[in-house]
């Protein structure tokens, strides 16, 4: 089910949490003894669809008092690593928008988990842009990987795309309409594994 459109809402839920329009209607307010002000940050590409994206929220999020400040990176220096002192891999961002998905199969590795966040102990062996860590997410996807049956599968990730959901852990935007075709009469040899080159090839 959609997350509702809803400004009216929205801003009586800002309001009610103490957070009012101050200077030029940006919200503000106290969270925990300290004053905070409701001017975020979204970074993301120079791609046009991204330009076009953070228009769009910027402009919806003005009408709750929210300001959003743009900041459109190339990609490369966007994606780039750890070691190279890039934004995504660092978590400094407020907000970011990139293109997310795993598939053919629903588990992303170690994308959405605790050990997945890079650091400085960790600056080159994670995959989770999201730093998005808890525990009780760790145990959903243990739970996916725990059986091979697809059925038994299925039940496991709907419950995580349930918490995802309840939990807002990502807004999606809206979804790429991927083609993806198999083939039974390829065969690769076992050491390939899922993410060598044999999936390459299928890219």
């Amino acid at each position: 089910t959609p997350y509702p459109y809803d400004p009216d809402q929205a801003n009586k839920l800002l309001d009610d949490a103490g957070y009012k329009a101050g200077a030029g209607g940006i919200r503000a307010g106290t969270c925990n003894g300290k004053p905070v002000k409701f001017s975020l940050g979204i970074e993301t590409t120079t791609a046009q669809r991204r330009v076009d994206d953070v228009l769009s929220i910027q402009s919806d999020l003005k009408k709750i008092g929210i300001e959003i400040k743009p900041n459109h990176i190339p990609a490369g220096t966007f994606f780039g690593s750890y070691t190279e002192g890039a934004d995504m891999p660092l978590g400094k961002f407020d907000m970011a928008i990139y293109t997310t998905g795993f598939y053919p199969d629903p588990d992303p590795g170690d994308g959405l988990l605790c050990k997945g966040v890079t650091s400085k102990d960790n600056p080159s062996g994670g995959n989770n842009a999201y730093h998005y860590c808890d525990p009780k997410f760790d145990v959903l996807f243990a739970q996916g990987i725990a059986s091979v049956d697809n059925a038994t599968r299925k039940v496991a990730y709907d419950a995580i795309q349930q918490y995802m959901y309840d939990n807002v852990i990502v807004i999606p935007l809206y979804a790429r309409a991927n083609v993806y075709g198999f083939a039974d009469r390829l065969v690769f040899p076992p050491s390939s594994g899922y993410g060598g080159w044999a999936w390459d090839a299928f890219n």
